[in-house]
């Protein structure tokens, strides 16, 4: 075989394969969350914190993962889950 017969033969080969979606591309979107780590927020007012996470949440964040106490965590919990954010708390 020839050079320029293979070459032909690869583009309409590969014209067939794109055209046919046998391709190695996927319709399917990824089932991946974006998480975000946090530092301290206890001294913002529960208004403030509200606003922060609804501001996350519009921004494709799925859960935040907050460091603090367990009074913080008592706090924020309800403002999380309000707006629809993931948490994960640990010690």
């Amino acid at each position: 075989m020839e050079r320029r017969d293979f070459i032909r033969i690869l583009g309409v080969s590969s014209s067939i394969i794109a055209g046919t979606g046998l391709a190695c591309t996927s319709t399917n979107k990824p089932n991946l969350k974006n998480w975000a780590w946090l530092g301290g927020g206890k001294d913002n007012t529960d208004e403030e914190l509200m606003a922060f996470f609804q501001k996350m949440k519009d921004n494709r964040i799925h859960g935040i993962l907050p460091g603090g106490s367990n009074e913080y965590y008592k706090r924020i919990a309800p403002m999380a889950k309000q707006v629809g954010l993931d948490l994960h708390c640990w010690r």
